[in-house]
């Protein structure tokens, strides 16, 4: 029976559950062969109500193979620029190794020294493989709307606690009406790359302004504007390649930006950047819009 075998169903037509709204709204339900994904619509009736139960959990797995590929493939794009931003610090490792190998007697200062450079660049090289790794995995959860300005002052939270963010000045304009569809802690790592880039161009000191605005119902921008030096126009172009940076060596991996162009894409938007007046760099991040019924 119904009342046995899906009791919140059987709520929801004698009306004891908050599904008797004009609209369709997401179920998840823990069964014995996993989750199950349902759209669920409850229709009011004159003697009584009728459900609709539709099970999309075949698709969501099919929507999760798909956003994977698509992570793969984005990554093979990035793989010769890796390959290259790898090779370096592994040439210098194996030379370092083969001076210490044809040694004897290092005095200690020299043997310090080594032992620092094979740190440094075990530890980029890590660094490359974890973004990597992390940005290559897709979690199974079904893209949600939130106001987008959630993420953002998460990034924000997490910005403070770094030690470029600590006397780094923030300005904020929310818009209430900034609904997006998608994957919260995703638009949060955006945000928060975009915010240290910002707080290293400008040495550790300066001011972020964070804009976002709903633009005629069809999208959510957001304008993050930094007071530093700006962008050599000669660099505009390739801000967002994979291992391009005008950072000092050492300073990150290089594979931020391009993470980020990434994640936006994958949400149906679009980021760019261009030279703020009178000074700074300015980045621009458009989201569809994602308000309205299921």
């Amino acid at each position: 029976m119904l009342q046995d075998a899906l009791p919140e169903y059987w709520a929801a037509l004698n009306g004891k559950a908050p599904w008797l709204l004009p609209q369709t709204v997401e179920v998840v339900r823990e069964t014995p062969g996993g989750k199950a994904h349902e759209r669920v619509r409850v229709h009011p009736l004159k003697t009584g109500a009728c459900i609709i139960v539709v099970d999309e959990s075949r698709l969501r797995e099919l929507e999760l193979a798909h956003r994977q590929m698509g992570r793969l493939a984005s990554m093979g794009f990035m793989l010769a620029s890796v390959c290259h931003e790898v090779a370096n610090p592994l040439a210098t490792l194996q030379s370092t190794l083969q001076v210490l190998q044809s040694q004897s007697h290092i005095p200690p200062a020299a043997l310090q020294n080594a032992l620092a450079k094979l740190s440094g660049n075990v530890g980029r090289v890590l660094a490359i493989t974890r973004r990597l790794n992390a940005f290559s995995r897709v979690d199974d959860k079904s893209p949600m709307r939130f106001n987008v300005d959630f993420a953002i002052d998460e990034a924000l939270a997490f910005f403070r606690q770094e030690r470029w963010g600590v006397n780094v000045l923030t300005e904020r304009r929310s818009d209430p009406e900034g609904i997006v569809l998608g994957y919260p802690g995703r638009l949060q790592q955006v945000f928060f790359n975009i915010f240290m880039n910002a707080a290293q161009a400008m040495q550790g000191r300066g001011t972020i302004i964070v804009v976002t605005r709903l633009v005629a119902q069809r999208s959510v921008e957001v304008t993050i504007t930094d007071t530093g030096p700006g962008i050599a126009p000669e660099d505009l172009p390739r801000v967002f390649e994979a291992f391009f940076s005008t950072k000092v060596a050492g300073e990150g991996t290089g594979l931020g930006l391009a993470i980020c162009y990434e994640i936006v894409h994958e949400h149906g938007g679009e980021i760019r950047v261009e030279n703020a007046s009178p000074r700074g760099a300015c980045f621009i991040i458009s989201l569809p819009f994602g308000a309205g019924s299921v």
